[in-house]
């Protein structure tokens, strides 16, 4: 399967996760907390494994804005990865929690949006359909190498974007 159909699935099955966090209260503690365990298991290995496999290929596009776009994808993530710390610190029951996560959920149903409408259209235009195959591919396996670090209880940190190749 294409890359973009993978990162597409992945998209659909946070947003759910997002509108169910979104739906809960300050006094459903226990329901935030495992929501939000399961969003950051959607969440992190995704975005990690989107980072080696799609934006730093992107990077390496002639098509025109193509990297502007990895880039701005790469400061994206790096947003809901700080919001994601600033949840883990505070309790599912503070009003600061909800905020939080209200925030969260706008960076990266934008983030989601700008990826569908614009990046991809600028991929479909850097890698041929055998090479977005195997970009899926890829992407799974790491995708799931970071799900296993995440689920031993540490979280895989982000690669700067000037620190990948240009």
């Amino acid at each position: 399967m294409e890359i973009y159909q993978l990162l597409k699935d992945d998209h659909k099955t946070v947003k759910t996760l997002l509108k169910k966090l979104e739906d809960t209260t300050e006094r459903s503690q226990k329901e935030r907390t495992t929501l939000f365990t399961k969003l950051k298991e959607a969440l992190i290995p995704h975005t990690r494994a989107e980072e080696k496999i799609f934006y730093e290929s992107l990077k390496l596009s002639e098509v025109k804005e193509a990297d502007d776009l990895a880039y701005e994808g790469y400061e994206e993530h790096g947003v809901a990865d700080r919001l994601i710390k600033e949840l883990d610190k505070t309790e599912p029951s503070d009003k600061r929690w909800t905020a939080l996560m209200s925030v969260l959920k706008e960076v990266v149903e934008h983030h989601i949006k700008e990826e569908e409408e614009n990046m991809f259209k600028k991929a479909q235009k850097s890698f041929d359909s055998e090479l977005a195959v195997e970009m899926g591919e890829n992407f799974l396996e790491l995708k799931e190498k970071f799900l296993n670090i995440l689920q031993a209880g540490k979280i895989p940190k982000q690669a700067p974007s000037h620190s990948l190749s240009p």
